[in-house]
């Protein structure tokens, strides 16, 4: 009797469970796969599939690029029921996504019985798969390339190790934080990473936020002077980024660029020629208006550039480097362009470029020229001296003897010679 009543509670217990699961099952909304694919530059495709005893209504996706202000969501076209498929497609047409970036992307999903489920953030990275890389770490930056030699590569590596302690310097950084650098053979391979932005000048970009620059450099006999020009350069938008907290937007154009084209270990030598000949057109840009964005017209923007170093050089050596520090500070804080120089240097935007203008304006020739000789000069207008002072003492010292060989020689009255025939 007792075995009986035992297996009728078993059989009830048994009941009782089957019917909670059963009742669980219908409540849930169970994700079987989640994932995603992209063609670069093209197109992203993302996939799911899901079921839900009560039948699924609604999926919706959301994903977001790092550094992206805004979340991008999408509702994926699929037809209701208990198991559903849904492949999305986001065309990358008129959308630009930093390349080598995180994207991040989650679904919600509802079913008729109101139940909702937000899946956990999935991550991929979105490099540029058009090339096979290869890389080279060392220091905490990574340069990758896909054509050359292993000797390109620890050559761009080196330059850019070389470059990070200089750099560092001028804006008083301290350890930066990992870098990465992607190499592309050409401009036409570049160009395919880059915005839209109707800039075809451009040779690199840094994007500060991922702690990585793209430049185009050709794996040519040419490709060492191109490192030191392109990778200091980038590096210098990187580094300015970290040391000012990531307030890089407050940083003006002139201030971000002119300290990124003063650390090119090579300078472009016609930037000097540019330089100059506005000056002597009378063709310098105001300073103000290197505040933002520089021209997209060629020629403008290597002025912008020139210009930009030019400034900044003069500011390093009239209010050394502690100027240039305390005016990263004042941006970092929030200041606007003008008032970033007045914190920092004591004096206003229009009253910095007086003074720069004033540091190019051709001086005197007599100037500099006794400027430069005036040490040769003085040693030789000494040397004259001394020696108009020692011609001088000469017939003093003559005259000085004639009068003692007198004075011991006999005289009569006279003072003619007394041994003369008389």
């Amino acid at each position: 009797m007792k075995g009986r009543i035992a297996l009728a509670l078993l059989l009830c217990l048994s009941l009782i469970l089957v019917s909670g699961q059963s009742l669980k099952a219908e409540g849930e909304i169970v994700v079987i796969e989640s994932n995603s694919h992209y063609e670069f530059g093209r197109q992203l495709s993302f996939r799911l599939e899901a079921s839900s005893a009560s039948g699924i209504t609604q999926v919706i996706l959301s994903f977001r690029a790092t550094g992206d202000a805004t979340t991008t969501v999408e509702r994926p076209q699929f037809i209701a029921g208990p198991s559903v498929t849904v492949d999305h497609t986001y065309s990358l047409q008129g959308r630009y996504i930093k390349p080598f970036s995180r994207i991040e992307y989650w679904w919600t999903l509802s079913d008729a019985a109101d139940h909702r489920l937000t899946t956990e953030v999935q991550t991929f990275s979105y490099d540029d798969n058009r090339f096979p890389w290869q890389s080279l770490t060392g220091e905490g930056i990574t340069i990758s390339w896909y054509q050359g030699t292993e000797a390109f590569g620890q050559a761009a590596l080196d330059v850019a190790i070389g470059a990070v302690p200089r750099i560092s310097a001028d804006l008083g950084a301290g350890a930066p934080q990992p870098m990465r650098a992607f190499l592309y053979a050409n401009l036409s391979d570049l160009e395919g990473a880059l915005p839209p932005t109707g800039r075809e000048w451009v040779g690199g970009q840094a994007y500060p936020e991922l702690g990585t620059f793209v430049a185009a450099i050709p794996p040519d006999d040419r490709s060492l002077s191109t490192m030191k020009r392109v990778i200091p350069h980038e590096i210098t938008h990187l580094l300015v980024y970290q040391v000012t907290g990531g307030a890089l937007g407050y940083v003006p154009s002139w201030l971000n660029e002119g300290l990124a084209t003063l650390s090119e270990e090579l300078p472009d030598p016609e930037a000097a020629i540019v330089l100059e000949t506005a000056l002597s057109q009378d063709n310098l840009l105001p300073l103000e208006t290197l505040c933002g964005p520089f021209p997209l017209d060629t020629s403008k923007a290597r002025l912008s550039y020139a210009q930009s170093a030019s400034v900044v050089g003069f500011i390093r050596d009239h209010y050394a480097r502690q100027g240039l520090a305390h005016l990263i500070t004042a941006y970092a804080d929030g200041a606007s362009c003008q008032g970033g120089v007045e914190r920092a240097l004591g004096v206003s935007l229009e009253g910095l470029e007086t003074q720069w203008r004033a540091s190019l304006q051709p001086r005197n020739k007599w100037l500099i020229f006794l400027e430069k000789a005036g040490p040769w000069l003085g040693l030789w207008g000494g040397s004259c001296l001394m020696t108009l002072l020692f011609l001088e003492t000469i017939p003093l010292s003559i005259w000085r003897r004639r009068r003692e060989t007198q004075n011991e020689s006999p005289t009569d009255e006279a003072g003619a010679p007394s041994d003369l025939p008389g």
